[in-house]
């Protein structure tokens, strides 16, 4: 390989790399996509997707291959929705039936480091909701913070699995990247 292919393979190595550490600001955010997002993410990121054709909507699902589909403890999963017509996508949680029928989640959140800790809410509702609080787990997660969440009257360990955790990550962060928050 000539050296020129080599400098011109390391930038698009680079350029392709999103710092997974980088934070969003919850009030600044968009719904919209840009022809060269979605080409992004379908040309790159779509491999890791089961994509779910919805034309009376004109919208696409996509839900990541590798989510969780235990029932033996909480789990929220999360869906990528493109309304291709109208260039927007939305993030969409998806709870697993132990946790579906709850009216309102609470997720407890604990620094490991410092012990700080706090309670996330989510009533689910429309997409920004949805949005917003999936942002906030996602922090969470940059923070290694430790989650239980109330199911029924007790509280039970959540995300604690790093699978679980690793997958909600990545499903976010190439969310953010369909919507320019990231770059």
């Amino acid at each position: 390989m000539s050296l020129s292919k080599f400098y011109v393979l390391l930038i698009l190595l680079f350029a392709c790399n999103v710092d997974k550490h980088k934070k969003v600001k919850e009030g600044d955010f968009s719904f919209e996509t840009t022809e060269s997002s979605v080409l992004f993410f379908k040309n790159v990121r779509g491999l890791y997707y089961e994509k779910q054709e919805n034309t009376k909507a004109k919208a696409d699902i996509y839900r990541n291959k590798d989510r969780i589909a235990a029932q033996d403890h909480p789990v929220i999963n999360l869906a990528i929705v493109h309304h291709w017509r109208n260039d927007k996508a939305y993030i969409m949680l998806e709870p697993n039936e132990l946790i579906a029928n709850e009216i309102r989640l609470e997720v407890q959140w604990q620094d490991p480091n410092n012990q700080a800790q706090g309670t996330y809410f989510f009533d689910f509702g429309d997409m920004e909701t949805h949005y917003y609080f999936a942002v906030k787990l996602y922090h969470s997660l940059q923070e290694n913070h430790y989650f239980q969440i109330k199911v029924g009257r007790k509280w039970q360990e959540f995300m604690h699995i790093e699978d679980e955790r690793e997958v909600f990550r990545k499903t976010m962060l190439d969310y953010l990247r369909l919507v320019n928050a990231v770059k």
